[in-house]
């Protein structure tokens, strides 16, 4: 982390509950108070990603 700066992450999540990644964003600290009016945006574009994520997940082989 650079001094000045701010991060807010939001994770991606496979159908089974695992981190597949996170949408990160990133700015300059005199800016973060703005920026987490964007945390319920960011939660809702991450979770549609999740669920898109399903279509391609392979079945555990638990489920097979």
């Amino acid at each position: 982390m650079n001094p000045g700066m701010y991060s807010i992450a939001v994770p991606v999540l496979k159908q089974d509950g695992r981190v597949a990644g996170s949408l990160l964003l990133l700015g300059a600290v005199d800016e973060a108070d703005e920026s987490m009016k964007l945390v319920p945006m960011l939660q809702e574009k991450a979770a549609k990603i999740s669920t898109s994520l399903s279509d391609f997940e392979e079945p555990s082989r638990e489920d097979a």
